[in-house]
């Protein structure tokens, strides 16, 4: 009875110490998913701060473009209203030349015309 006692104490005892393998193990193989955790965080961390570093300069580029575009519209739009303006002064300096030869140019001539008309009369 001693002897059976002493192997069950036995038995238990090598359960016990198998148990405590078993977890060992366990806690072995948790400390290095912990550490497997802990690394995959770090490089998700530093990819999300990487990309959002891509991001704002991706931005900053679309917003230099169109700022650049904005500015090549406007200045364009300048010189084009500039440009017609002149060509509206210009347009206008040639009609009031143009109105001005004519003038005198009746003036000139007009008289002639009519000493034409009365020649041709006078014969017919």
């Amino acid at each position: 009875s001693n002897a059976a006692l002493g192997q069950k104490h036995a038995s238990l005892a090598e359960r016990v110490e198998s148990l405590a393998r078993v977890l060992q193990d366990h806690d072995q193989r948790h400390d290095g998913h912990s550490a497997e955790v802990l690394a995959m965080r770090s490089a998700h961390a530093a990819i999300t701060a990487n990309e959002a570093k891509v991001r704002a300069v991706h931005h900053a580029t679309w917003e230099e473009r169109i700022s650049y575009v904005e500015k090549l519209l406007g200045d364009s739009a300048e010189q084009h209203a500039g440009g017609l303006e002149m060509a509206l002064n210009k347009y206008d300096k040639l009609q009031a030349h143009t109105s001005a030869q004519q003038k005198e140019m009746e003036a000139r001539f007009g008289g002639v015309s009519a000493q034409f008309e009365k020649e041709k009369d006078a014969r017919n």
